[in-house]
């Protein structure tokens, strides 16, 4: 017969796999020319977490004047334990910038499998709204830290952080990756509610600044990136994919000049979904290969006289543009003069936008569209279509 026996099981803690940062103080003077430069203090704590761990800082306010760095790591994960900026108020715990203007907060260049989350990033001490100061970079990730040898830089995920401009600066760029345009930024992920204010600008013509520029140098990089769950606000361009390729989903957009600008570079290779944008200049601007944009809300677009609020120059490869609902018209909904073969949009929905004049245009230019369907299947009742110059309208 079997006797009983008691299983006694012991949780053993491992204290190498996380540690906290008590160098750093709570600072009142944070806002004032007095505040404490506590950048040293955080980047001793940094640079003493080991790899493979999570580094915890209190839920305080500090004022940085140097940029942090996560230079040439593996699995580390910074946690500030603050829920991300909602606004209005410019108040929460976080990093307040107070170095020269133009500086950078934090640069994790050279570095894989880095995580930084529950975090506030402030440009500047106080809000300026007329002034074009304080911090120009908030994040940056290279393939290589400024004076060190070429490391790749793969798979940073940066989740519930507020990003926050708080003047009018026209260089402020929240997440600058692979800036000199060199391999294997890859693997980028930005999501969890992370809260991109670009600028003070209260209106799309007013402001500036970028949320995400994907790669300056316009090469054939920083592919394989997820934007997703977001909120993004105040930016002249709320998304800049010069190069690589992005998947951009189910992110809130307001306030914005162009919501996604793609510039010369740009491969495509995404989706554009499921994405809310209210009050723009532009949904979508510029060349774009192998993109699709399909089911996004569009309302109160405002693009310049003869271009559309999705506007498509440039490109070569396939491009799919349907499901989405255009409201709160007039303008022009979807316009290209791409002169590539396959451009296919269908199933869109105007349901604000009057069956009258351009309202909504299939503006497709080039010869290559001659094959396209002229016979509106698939479009909605009164759509204005020009193909290579010759107009109708769907019955």
């Amino acid at each position: 017969m079997l006797k009983p026996f008691l299983l006694l099981l012991v949780v053993v803690p491992i204290a190498w796999a996380q540690s906290s940062c008590s160098a750093i103080v709570d600072d009142l003077q944070y806002r004032t020319s007095s505040a404490i430069d506590q950048a040293p203090a955080i980047q001793a704590c940094l640079n003493q977490a080991k790899d493979y761990t999570t580094l915890y800082l209190p839920p305080f306010h500090v004022a940085i004047k140097a940029t942090l760095t996560i230079y040439d790591r593996t699995a580390l994960t910074l946690d500030c334990q603050t829920s991300s900026w909602q606004g209005p108020a410019y108040d929460e715990p976080g990093f307040y910038w107070a170095g020269a203007d133009g500086g950078t907060m934090l640069d994790t260049s050279g570095s894989g499998q880095i995580t930084v989350k529950n975090c506030n990033f402030y440009s500047a001490q106080m809000v300026n709204p007329v002034g074009a100061n304080g911090a120009s970079s908030i994040i940056l990730a290279d393939t290589s830290p400024p004076s060190g040898p070429y490391v790749t830089t793969t798979a940073q995920t940066f989740s519930n952080l507020g990003v926050i401009g708080m003047t009018l600066n026209p260089n402020f760029v929240g997440f600058d990756f692979s800036p000199t345009g060199r391999n294997n930024v890859e693997h980028f992920t930005v999501n969890g509610k992370t809260a991109i204010l670009c600028s003070q600008g209260g209106s799309p013509s007013m402001a500036v600044g970028i949320g995400i520029r994907n790669n300056l140098a316009g090469s054939s990089n920083a592919q394989f990136h997820l934007y997703m769950d977001n909120q993004f606000s105040n930016c002249g361009s709320a998304i800049m994919l010069k190069g690589g390729s992005a998947s951009i989903m189910f992110n809130e957009f307001e306030n914005n000049g162009i919501v996604i600008l793609v510039g010369p570079g740009g491969t495509g290779f995404g989706v554009i979904s499921g994405n809310n944008a209210e009050i723009e200049s532009q949904f979508v601007n510029g060349g774009v290969d192998n993109m699709t944009i399909i089911e996004n809300r569009i309302a109160a677009c405002a693009p310049p006289s003869g271009h559309g609020c999705i506007d498509i120059r440039g490109g070569s490869r396939e491009m799919q543009i349907s499901g989405n609902q255009f409201d709160a018209g007039p303008y022009i909904s979807i316009n290209s003069t791409n002169s590539g073969p396959n451009l296919l949009a269908f199933g869109n929905q105007y349901s604000d936008i009057p069956f009258a004049g351009f309202g909504y245009v299939i503006n497709e230019g080039g010869l290559g569209y001659l094959l396209l369907p002229t016979t509106c299947k698939g479009w909605a009742k009164g759509t204005v279509w020009n193909n290579a110059g010759t107009l109708g309208v769907c019955p």
